[in-house]
């Protein structure tokens, strides 16, 4: 099948997905031919190249951010989306239409002639040709697995950025964080600067830093942050601040200050601040009405066990020791390595359906728990038909808890946040009636 010009979006989207066997075949070799064939031209542009097990989302955000207070055109892509693939590249923070990226389809695959690319790869040098076209000063680039193989690693970044490394998606980057790490470490480029934002960095790291010749930014060493009296505080040789206690994840907005400050971009504690102090991001750390309450309900796309350890430890500085939680997950997550964390706190669980080859059957969640799960708990572990049922459920106990929480991955986020929105539009019109 050949590409038509009356192609809507969802069209391209089915036939990118179709065109290659993998939903994931890591190597640079295709990505790259295609890529030198692009001729894209980043002389002009800053380019950031974030990777990490988690965090990487919240990172470029937070330093897309501070690219606009300072009057730099910045373009980010990042992935997965939680509701439509336009949320995967961002341009001075819009989205671009369908139209235009459905233009950079066309480019991208009037350039690969027979090579085949995964839908990753298609969408990135897609996204890369959507960048480059609009010559931008500042260009950050979400790897979306590993790093060193990763599609983004095409382009030579000016700047790495490692936010944490932890176990996830083993089966491709290896079984350990020593494993792990080397392959994040793959987008380090010679005397270019790296920021490192893990606070317990395995030695394959601190090796690669001297293996890739890159100089080396590291926290708890060229800069630190801490939570003092409800406020949070940032200390570095180039500037030393408190702001309120920040709505993402802390440890990402140290990571992204240093960047900031490594890259020489000139903005005052005070403007920063107020950067800070705005910036939330989609379903990480989410909270939303629910229930007739403001701010009980919890959007956090946690899927790995090093993402769900900082969400306990986010409860627990709000004094969160009551949920109730809606789950669903991939099949081949670590699933009780990554509720485990808060399952201290968990008054009643929801197990949801995904309708996704990958997902974990509701039923199987249900068996897993009850099997994790002490003997004699008092919890209830419940499967659901949809996440609309689920919501339904949760809706009628929700008082009893201090808050509900949404997590698994970017699409249980996705499917309950569609389903908190037709419940409050089906609400607000039962009121106009």
């Amino acid at each position: 099948m050949n590409p038509k010009a009356d192609w809507t979006l969802q069209t391209w989207l089915d036939y990118i997905e179709a065109s290659h066997p993998s939903e994931i075949e890591l190597g640079l070799d295709r990505t790259q031919t295609v890529y030198e064939r692009l001729s894209l031209d980043w002389q002009s542009t800053t380019v950031i190249t974030v990777a990490g097990t988690n965090g990487k989302g919240t990172t470029c955000t937070l330093i897309e951010q501070v690219a606009m207070a300072t009057e730099r055109s910045v373009g980010v892509y990042s992935s997965p989306h939680i509701h439509q693939y336009e949320e995967r590249v961002r341009i001075n923070g819009q989205m671009q239409s369908q139209e235009q990226h459905i233009q950079a389809f066309s480019i991208v695959e009037h350039a690969r002639g027979n090579i085949p690319l995964t839908y990753f790869e298609f969408g990135t040098l897609a996204a890369l040709v959507l960048m480059a076209k609009a010559q931008l000063d500042c260009v950050i680039l979400e790897v979306g697995l590993g790093g060193r193989l990763d599609a983004t690693n095409v382009v030579d970044c000016d700047l790495a950025v490692i936010t944490s490394i932890g176990l996830d998606h083993q089966a491709f980057l290896g079984d350990t964080r020593e494993l792990i790490a080397i392959e994040k470490a793959g987008i380090m480029r010679s005397q270019k600067p790296v920021v490192i934002g893990e606070y317990d960095p395995p030695q394959t790291l601190c090796d690669a830093v001297v293996t890739h010749q890159a100089n080396g930014f590291w926290v708890n060493q060229d800069f630190t942050h801490k939570l003092i009296d409800g406020s949070w505080h940032y200390q570095s040789q180039k500037r030393q601040f408190s702001t309120k206690i920040p709505k993402i994840p802390h440890h990402n907005v140290a990571t992204s200050v240093a960047v900031i400050d490594q890259l020489g971009w000139q903005i005052s504690d005070t403007r920063l601040r107020v950067v800070i102090e705005r910036t939330q991001m989609s379903g990480r750390l989410e909270t939303a009405s629910f229930n007739g309450a403001p701010n009980k309900i919890l959007f956090d796309v946690a899927h790995n066990p090093h993402a769900a350890r900082y969400l306990n430890t986010w409860l627990e500085a709000n004094n969160i020791s009551s949920i109730s939680v809606m789950v669903a997950m991939m099949a081949d997550k670590d699933v009780w390595g990554t509720l485990h964390p808060i399952a201290g706190k968990v008054e009643s669980w929801h197990c949801l359906p995904l309708d996704i080859p990958r997902a974990l059957p509701a039923e199987d969640m249900q068996a897993l728990l009850l099997n994790h799960l002490p003997e004699h708990s008092e919890c209830d572990v419940l499967v659901h038909c949809s996440a609309d049922a689920a919501l339904a459920s949760v809706e009628s106990t929700a008082h009893d808890v201090q808050l509900v929480v949404v997590l698994g991955s970017f699409f249980t986020v996705s499917a309950v946040k569609q389903a908190l929105t037709d419940c409050n539009s089906k609400d607000n019109s039962q009121v106009n009636k």
